[in-house]
């Protein structure tokens, strides 16, 4: 998720903490009830390819995510093994060569066209594997606010630290642990952020 800002207007917390309250609730009272079973929506895509599973839907096609290319063993990227958050990185150029490629004809079969954006396990790199990552043809691609911390935060953290954000902040996130606070905290701190005239747009779109 990537931000630009065209108008500053005052925005207070008091609200932000009350809609994590009122999220905290929803989510109990909406919780599935033992023996039932929830479905979660169909990825899309707008350019399928032949062996596409993706399937484009009107409407839902055009406001799906960007999908890019995160490696392949989730790795810190590197040519001497350095390690990130207690997580050994890859060792040399070739391990770093699949890392990222492995990855990218994997998704390039799925989606049916190539993927432009790549950011390693951890977001941990050295010079060397970046500039291979260019040579393959994707752009290495980070963050500047942690939005949720590996799915770690509370609703209220994860809303407070969209109150971080500047005009072309890119803001990392997790929607792989939907118990955790992540999406109770994005809906309660973005109604915030576009009062004081944020827009949201692509990532890729956006760095290219």
């Amino acid at each position: 998720m990537s931000i630009t800002r065209r108008v500053v207007l005052a925005a207070g917390l008091s609200g932000v903490l009350s809609a994590c309250a009122v999220r905290a609730r929803d989510a109990s009272n909406s919780a599935p009830q033992p023996g039932t079973r929830t479905i979660a929506p169909t990825p899309t895509s707008t350019t399928p390819g032949p062996t596409s599973p993706f399937t484009p839907t009107t409407g839902a096609a055009r406001s799906i995510p960007d999908i890019a290319n995160h490696g392949t063993r989730h790795l810190p990227l590197s040519v001497r093994g350095r390690s990130a958050y207690g997580i050994p990185g890859t060792t040399e150029v070739g391990e770093v060569y699949d890392e990222v490629e492995a990855n990218a004809r994997k998704l390039l079969r799925l989606l049916g066209h190539p993927v432009s954006l790549f950011r390693s396990g951890t977001a941990h790199y050295d010079d060397v594997a970046t500039r291979i990552v260019r040579d393959l043809g994707e752009q290495v691609i980070g963050f500047d606010v942690n939005g949720d911390v590996g799915a770690t935060l509370t609703c209220r953290q994860v809303a407070e630290a969209l109150r971080t954000v500047r005009p072309g902040s890119i803001v990392i996130s997790h929607m792989n642990h939907p118990g955790h606070g992540t999406a109770a905290g994005m809906r309660a701190g973005l109604p915030a952020l576009k009062d004081m005239g944020y827009r949201f747009v692509h990532v890729a779109g956006y760095v290219h």
